[in-house]
Formats: structure tokens, C-alpha cells, sequence
């Protein structure tokens, strides 16, 4: 035995001595058996690492299958084509081939004679056989989110016909998307203006798309108003759009914040199902200045007067550093008094310019108690408003107020005179011949009412001229003031009461009186229609606005209108 066996037996002896000698019957043969299965364990352990790190090449690795994508750029909403290669490695034929492509589940095959993507049969494939499939649609999915592919290629082989398999994937991203999204909003925002902004859409791709959710995010300080398309659950919801159509989304808003910028978001989706898939957003970046504009005015109070006008003057400014185009300088009134409220139009205003202008309302002399719930002591309440425009391309329209201010309106007068010979139901109120005759006195009753006064009236006096012919008889009734009386030597009818209260609330009484006159006529006025009352004035003073009042009344003559029983009967016969 050599020195190097020796070595090497020499451990295993002195383990047989130790631990088997002379302790067990037949410890040569026990020792040799314990030394057999300890080296079937260890070769098992070394053959288990060896598979492990050292495994043979797997028939699927021998078979190339590549996925490509044209067009190499791929947007969301467009035709795509999915090309898979395949070369049989193997050195087997493979029987029973079949591909199957797992793609997103918004893919849409295009044209519609497309291949299915599902259990494309191949066949049998040679060893050396190379081959290729296309798959041709439309995907819709969220822009830049990487998307799987998935090919997997099943076969048997051998003739055992064992079943094997083949898979490869492949990643796209989506940077673009086939719905065009734009904006257009004033170029610059006033902080406390409204504005209108616009989002305009448009399906560039191939296919109708799917239905369209548009998210607005907006900024901080941003109020909604309205919109052409109600929002529903934060977003505008729109229907399927044809290739190549078009649509507008406007919308109104404030934004109350001040800030030197503002930022506005627009994202869109397409819908599946319950699945949003977002395209392209948009932002937009627009700076905000405050308003750059003042405005005031002052009203001429003794213009203030029912049926008058109401004279102002507009006095405004440009504070600002940018000039302002297209500005309409309007005078504002709620009041039923107001028929219209005046405007002029200015193209262009300066930085820093200050102007003025007069403006003339309208006021109304009366109105129907139907149209307000304030009878008396009415106020005019003006507002100076100005819209304009800032900005050179979009622009942003902008409405600016001034203070307003609170005029007293001076009460209109509405004097009621008439003659009568009868009353509405008929019954002689006068006496005489009717129509009147050269020679012989007819008696006439004259009525005077005071209407539409929305104010108290003090130091009131009514008077009336009767001409040569005419004369006062002295009888008379006043619901309310003096007696009438009558100065012969001016042959002037007076009335006066020191204070009159307003008579247009609904339930005021009327101020109204009534007196007889005699009318004798002559032979030059035969064929004539006589004037039995003339001159008739009103004057007082109005305590609400201290303003003096004028009013006139008409005159009143023989031809009684509103006399059905005389009316026709005012010439004068012979």
C-alpha cells in the first residue's frame, strides 16, 4: 500500500477502531454499510448543485420570438401594428403552434378585417423556419404609463408530443393622444372680474373615440359661474366624436384671489367602461393684475324730478400701466322711475389718463303702484358701470363699478281737470241750455283732482283764470284744504291747503275739488266751442327734496269728453 493511501485510509481506521471495533457482531460489514450511504448522500448533494448551477439549455430558449411596433412614436387613439418574429432554434419540429397576444384591453382592431389576436394558428414549424405575424388596430390609454405586451407561442414536439412554450413581452408608452385639447383664455385676469375662457377639442384619430370626460383643476381662488355644458361630478361629460369633429366648452368665472400669477388645468379622458384614461393635459399660465381702473359721479339734485332728467357727470381714471381699449361709460338705476339707463363708448384710455363725461337719464313721470312696494319718499339710486377690454390678441373683458349715489326724487304732480255737465250715472249736474245758446246762462260743474304724488306737499295753492263770459257762482265742494274762492278783479279760482299728503299709495284719498261755474255766451261766439276754464297752475313745495313744484292743468271748454250725456253739445247755438 502506498504512503498517499495509507494517508488517506487512515482516518476512516481510526474511526472503525473508535467507534465499531469489538462493539458490534459483524462491525466490518456495519462499518462498510454506513460508509456506502454516506456516499450516496454525498453524491446526491453534488449532483443536486449541479443541475442547479450548471442546468442544460431548456428547448424554449432555442426558439427566437421578437414583438416590434411601428410606428416607433405610438399615440394614444391612432393605428399601431404589432409585428412578431419567430425563428425554430430548436432543432425540433414543432407541431400545433399556436400565438396568442395579450394587449391592453382598449385595443381595437384596425381595419376590422383584422387578424383576432388570440389562438393565431401557425401549424407546424420546421426546424430553421423563421415566420411573421402583424396585428394592426387602435389603442387608447393613458399617455406616458408604460403598457405590456405579451406574446406567448404554445407547440408540441417529440414523439411524445410534449407540450412546451414560448413567451415575450414588450413595454410601450404613449406620449401623444389622437384628442386635440386647446385653450383660449384672456391673455391677462383681473382679480374680481369676470371672464370667459374657452376649451376647444378635436379628434384627430382614425376611429370615433370612446366617451370624453374634461377635469378642469382650477386654481386657488378661482369661483365657477357657469358654463355652456354643465359640469357633472367636477367634469364635463361629451358624447363620442367622430373623426375630425369639433366642439367648444365655454365657461364663466371670477377668480376673487389677488396673486401675481394663476394656473389653470385642463385634463381629458377617454372612458371605458368605469376606467379613465388620461390624455394629454393642458396648463395654462396667466398673470393677473388688479383693477386699473376708477370711476365715480355726481348727480345734479335739482334735476332729480319725476318726468325730468336726470343729469350726472362720470369722472374716471386709468390707474394702471397698460392702456384700456373699448370702454362703454354707462349710468345704472334700478328704480321703476328709470326708462333707460344712458352709455357712451370710448375707444381707448391711457395709462394714468383721466376724463369726463355728462350723461342725461330719463325719469319717468309716473309709474303703476303695481311695479313697486314703496309708495313715497322715493330715492334714485345711480351706479357708474365700465366695461373694457385689456389684453392685444385674447382679451379679457372687464366690468367695473364706481360707488353709487342716493338722490331724493322730487314728486311728480298730475293735475285732473274737467268739466261736467252731467255725472257717470247720469244725473244733471248743471243747468241751462245744452248745447249753450247766445243769450241764456248754462251752469257747468268743474272738477279738479291732484294725482301721483309720491311726496308730503306744503304751501299748496291751485288757481284757474275764467274768461269774460264765465262766472263763479259760488258753489262748490273740497275734499280736503281751503274754501275755493274767487278774485273778481283777476277773475282768478283759488285753492290752497298748507299741507297735502302723498296720493300715490294704494290707500291714500284723493285730493279733489269741484265748483259751478255760469257760462252766458254771445252772439261772436256762435259755432264756437267756449273756453270755460283756463290758466290752471299748481304750485308748491315738496318736503322731502325742498324743491318747488310747478304743474299745469288742462284747459276746459265747452266740448265735455268724458260727459257721455254732453259730449257733442259744446258749440254754441243762436
Amino acid at each position: 500500500m502506498s504512503i498517499l493511501t495509507s494517508k488517506f485510509l487512515r482516518p476512516f481506521v481510526h474511526h472503525f477502531h473508535r467507534r465499531y471495533h469489538e462493539k458490534y457482531p459483524f462491525a466490518r460489514f456495519i462499518f462498510a454499510f454506513d460508509l456506502l450511504l454516506i456516499g450516496c448522500v454525498f453524491g446526491l448533494a453534488v449532483m443536486t448543485a449541479l443541475l442547479f448551477f450548471f442546468q442544460p439549455m431548456k428547448l424554449a430558449q432555442k426558439l427566437s420570438m421578437q414583438i416590434e411596433v411601428t410606428p416607433t412614436e405610438i399615440v394614444s387613439g391612432d393605428p399601431i401594428t404589432f409585428i412578431i418574429r419567430y425563428t425554430n432554434g430548436t432543432g425540433e419540429r414543432l407541431e400545433n403552434v399556436f400565438l396568442n397576444l395579450d394587449l391592453p384591453e382598449t385595443f381595437i382592431p384596425f381595419p376590422k378585417k383584422s387578424k383576432n389576436t388570440s389562438n393565431i394558428s401557425i401549424g407546424i414549424l420546421e426546424p430553421g423556419n423563421s415566420g411573421i405575424v402583424k396585428i394592426q388596430g387602435v389603442i387608447y390609454a393613458s399617455i406616458k404609463e408604460p403598457q405590456t405586451v405579451t406574446s406567448q407561442m404554445t407547440f408540441t414536439y417529440g414523439k411524445a408530443h410534449r407540450l412546451g412554450e414560448k413567451k415575450s413581452t414588450y413595454t410601450i408608452i404613449l406620449p401623444h393622444s389622437s384628442l386635440i385639447l386647446e385653450t383660449k383664455m384672456p391673455e391677462q385676469l383681473m382679480t374680481g372680474q369676470k371672464f370667459t375662457g374657452k376649451i376647444q377639442y378635436q379628434n384627430k384619430g382614425v376611429l370615433s373615440t370612446p366617451e370624453i370626460l374634461v377635469t378642469p383643476e382650477w386654481p386657488k381662488g378661482f369661483r365657477f359661474i357657469s358654463s355652456s355644458s354643465p359640469l357633472q361630478n367636477d367634469s364635463w361629460k361629451l358624447s363620442s366624436l367622430k373623426t375630425e369633429e369639433k366642439g367648444e366648452i365655454e365657461f364663466i368665472g371670477i377668480l376673487e384671489q389677488d396673486t401675481q400669477e394663476t394656473t389653470f388645468r385642463f385634463q381629458p379622458f377617454f372612458v371605458f367602461d368605469t376606467t379613465n384614461y388620461l390624455q394629454e393635459t393642458v396648463t395654462i399660465h396667466i398673470p393677473v393684475t388688479k383693477p386699473s381702473l376708477g370711476i365715480t359721479h355726481s348727480v345734479d339734485i335739482n334735476s332729480v324730478r319725476s318726468g325730468g332728467t336726470l343729469k350726472a357727470v362720470v369722472q374716471y381714471k386709468n390707474t394702471g400701466d397698460i392702456p384700456i381699449n373699448h370702454l362703454t361709460i354707462s349710468l345704472e338705476s334700478s328704480s321703476p322711475f328709470v326708462s333707460k339707463n344712458p352709455s357712451v363708448f370710448i375707444d381707448h384710455l391711457d395709462p394714468k389718463q383721466t376724463e369726463k363725461i355728462s350723461l342725461a337719464m330719463p325719469l319717468l313721470s309716473q309709474i303703476q303702484q303695481e311695479e313697486t312696494t314703496t309708495y313715497e319718499q322715493f330715492t334714485i339710486v345711480t351706479q357708474p358701470k365700465m366695461t373694457y377690454e385689456i389684453g392685444e390678441t385674447q382679451t379679457q373683458k372687464i366690468t367695473a363699478f364706481g360707488p353709487s349715489v342716493s338722490t331724493p326724487l322730487t314728486t311728480g304732480v298730475i293735475i285732473d281737470s274737467f268739466g261736467r255737465y252731467t255725472s257717470d250715472q247720469g244725473d244733471q249736474l248743471g243747468r241751462g241750455p245744452l248745447p249753450p245758446v247766445i243769450g241764456e246762462e248754462t251752469k257747468y260743474w268743474i272738477f279738479w283732482n291732484i294725482k301721483n304724488t309720491t311726496n308730503t306737499l306744503h304751501n299748496v295753492t291751485l288757481i284757474g283764470h275764467l274768461p269774460e263770459n264765465v262766472r263763479f257762482t259760488g258753489k262748490q265742494t273740497v275734499s280736503e284744504g281751503n274754501a275755493i274762492s274767487y278774485d273778481s278783479s283777476t277773475r282768478t279760482i283759488l285753492w290752497q291747503a298748507t299741507q297735502v299728503d302723498p296720493t300715490f299709495p294704494p290707500d291714500a284719498k284723493m285730493i279733489s275739488m269741484a265748483f259751478e261755474i255760469g257760462l252766458t255766451p254771445n252772439e261772436s261766439q256762435i259755432g264756437n266751442i267756449l273756453p270755460l276754464l283756463s290758466d290752471i297752475q299748481l304750485t308748491a313745495i315738496d318736503n322731502w327734496t325742498g324743491a318747488a313744484i310747478i304743474a299745469s292743468g288742462n284747459m276746459v271748454t265747452t266740448d265735455l269728453p268724458y260727459d257721455q250725456s254732453a259730449a257733442g253739445l259744446g258749440i254754441v247755438h243762436p
